[in-house]
């Protein structure tokens, strides 16, 4: 087939050779797309763990990975769960020794897969961001809603605040667990936190979403190990999160889809309908708000990114808990 341009997942534009780009390994999920499409943007394929760094090799493939906590990471997730498989045409690498790129030229090949006990085998894919794009998506600091569910409270915060207290929230509360239980032999104290289901456990990790169960083990395994959350080790991990909780979150208010994307074998790299399309998209855009602000002259949002009765909430919720304080 030769050399061909990739395509970025989230622009769809083209990933041309030596481009910087962020890779995900996706896994497919046993549901097929209906006829109206799909609720959430991990419905059909999930990323297993955070994004690759490294640069487009113009074979469908990574190379010049950045060694760091994330791809080890990823790659030992993928050694887990991997298939081994034979292939005519190329020599495999045994498993023990196979590195990050080699997994990933075999996940664009189609050949691999992964298989969990009590899980039937599934298939691998590959996602490619230019790593422009990446950064802005993570840079991207929307206001959302921070809930403080033992206050019964919630407010409105940027995004990347809100991520980083929940997580470290989370950490705080399985290292409590933790200080309690320490006495118990390591596989009793193990399997006693991993069958723990804090309510603050489940709201900041999705059921569905593969790589966020990849953190979440990982950083109990830490928490097994008794390592406290200002812990270097610790707080590298905590801070991947934060970018992949980021990204996710990104992802889904741009409404896409994780999705392995068209364009394979195309060595097309016009961008002059992309082009044409951001351009469209922009008067979109700027048609809706000005016809919101002609409608809600008084409801603009602020250089932070708040609206006004975002701001009156959070005073309100803020001299509710400085009353209760004094009592």
């Amino acid at each position: 087939m030769g050399s061909w341009c990739e395509t970025c997942g989230i622009t769809q534009l083209p990933i041309n050779y030596g481009d910087k780009i962020r890779v995900f390994a996706l896994v497919g999920k046993d549901r097929q797309m209906k006829g109206g499409g799909c609720c959430y943007s991990d419905d059909i394929w999930s990323p297993i763990g955070p994004a690759i760094q490294g640069t487009y090799d113009d074979y469908g493939g990574v190379e010049n990975i950045v060694d760091n906590e994330e791809a080890r990471l990823v790659l030992a997730r993928l050694k887990k769960g991997w298939l081994p498989f034979e292939s005519t045409r190329e020599k495999v690498t045994p498993l023990v020794d196979m590195a990050l790129e080699e997994a990933f030229h075999w996940i664009e090949r189609g050949e691999a897969k992964l298989k969990e006990p009590l899980r039937k085998e599934e298939p691998l894919g590959i996602f490619f961001v230019l790593e422009d794009v990446y950064q802005a998506m993570i840079k991207f600091d929307m206001i959302s809603t921070s809930h403080d569910y033992d206050a019964h409270i919630y407010i409105y915060e940027p995004m990347s605040k809100s991520v980083k207290s929940r997580v470290e929230k989370w950490y705080r509360s399985m290292m409590s667990q933790h200080l309690g239980i320490k006495d118990l032999p390591q596989n009793d104290m193990r399997r006693l936190i991993s069958a723990t289901r804090e309510i603050v456990d489940e709201q900041l990790f999705d059921w569905r979403d593969s790589g966020g169960t990849l953190f979440r083990n990982t950083l109990r395994d830490q928490v097994s190990n008794g390592l406290p959350f200002e812990d270097p080790q610790v707080q590298t991990i905590c801070n991947a999160l934060c970018d992949y909780f980021r990204f996710q979150g990104a992802v889904v208010m741009a409404r896409k889809t994780w999705t392995p994307q068209s364009g394979k074998g195309s060595q097309d790299s016009d961008d002059s309908m992309h082009s044409l399309l951001a351009k469209v998209t922009l008067e979109i855009i700027k048609a809706r708000y000005d016809h919101y602000r002609e409608e809600n002259e008084t409801s603009s949002v602020n250089e932070d990114g708040y609206m006004p009765w975002m701001l009156e909430h959070n005073a309100e919720v803020k001299g509710e808990s400085n009353g209760n304080q004094k009592k």
